[in-house]
């Protein structure tokens, strides 16, 4: 299916306020967004001057349209850098952007892209998270999404707050009542069973289609002998 929805017509989308124009195949964009399949079926008069979403960040764009030709994500730090176009050289920014990819694919009804950079997220992150993106997190995301419970996790097994910087500190009056209550309960929890943070499984806080691919998860250790 891949290669046939790439083939035919290519439509004009206009991303961020500074209006840089992207070229993409309406087929393949359509077959895996029911957003763009509603905008470019006729009911929307704009379409023909171009999809102009403001809202959207190139470096998110450009993740997302990497996924959409290849069908896969990188799986370092270093390529994601490549492929977002500018948010090298922090581990916090480009964490970020996928942060904002996972939103991007809720938002624009792109549930594959949305399973895939959940996933890689999940994988790619290491430590305590920073509170800029337990901020952005807790504002974007569904209240049910696994990346809060994953992002609470890692608060209460990583966060050492005498590594905290200046910015670290100010942006802890950012932290939402609703985590700071979730990291209650879990720290809790984690307390009372002495759980090793080397035995945290990521595959609790994958998106899985099936329990068929829950099982054959790389991460799902329950199922190893």
């Amino acid at each position: 299916m891949h290669s046939d929805v790439a083939m035919g017509k290519v439509v004009t989308i206009i991303i961020g306020p500074e209006k840089k124009a992207y070229f993409v195949h309406k087929g393949l964009i359509c077959y895996y967004s029911e957003y763009f399949r509603t905008a470019y079926n006729g009911r929307w008069k704009e379409v023909e001057d171009g999809v102009s979403l403001d809202m959207v960040e190139p470096v998110v764009f450009n993740i997302f349209l990497h996924w959409l030709y290849m069908q896969r994500l990188p799986d370092t730090l270093s390529e994601i850098y490549a492929i977002s176009g500018g948010v090298a050289g922090k581990s916090e920014r480009c964490l970020l952007s996928l942060l904002k990819s996972c939103v991007f694919g809720d938002r624009f009804l792109a549930p594959h892209f949305h399973k895939a950079v959940h996933n890689l997220f999940v994988d790619l992150h290491q430590g305590s998270p920073w509170n800029s993106h337990i901020h952005y997190a807790f504002e974007n995301l569904a209240e049910d999404d696994s990346l809060l419970q994953f992002l609470v996790e890692a608060q209460c097994l990583y966060w050492d707050p005498d590594i905290d910087d200046d910015d670290e500190i100010a942006a802890r009056k950012l932290l939402s009542q609703d985590f700071l209550v979730r990291t209650m309960v879990r720290f809790s929890g984690l307390l009372s069973s002495a759980t090793d943070p080397e035995a945290t499984m990521l595959c609790e806080y994958h998106c899985h289609d099936s329990p068929e691919e829950r099982n054959a998860c790389p991460h799902n250790f329950s199922t190893r002998e």
